[in-house]
């Protein structure tokens, strides 16, 4: 998942730019790697099994869900 992506759907639908920049600051992280002993940043994914990566992810899914439904009810309208 791409998290800019994530963050321009949440602020279609969100206007409090504190809540955002909280999201933003949760999104942009850095994991360690034990090999090379260095942090580096993550751009995509969600962390697994953080609190926030259920609804997330549900609010990432909801336009490919619109879709879904726009182009099924355009195909039944046909018959």
């Amino acid at each position: 998942m791409d998290c800019e992506k994530l963050l321009s759907v949440l602020g279609e639908r969100i206007k409090d730019k504190q809540f955002l920049n909280l999201m933003r600051s949760r999104l942009h992280r850095y994991v360690f790697d034990v090999r090379s002993s260095t942090y580096s940043k993550v751009f995509e994914g969600l962390p697994q099994g953080g609190i926030d990566s259920p609804y997330l992810w549900n609010i990432y899914l909801m336009g490919m869900d619109d879709f879904v439904k726009k182009r099924m009810n355009s195909l039944t309208e046909r018959t």
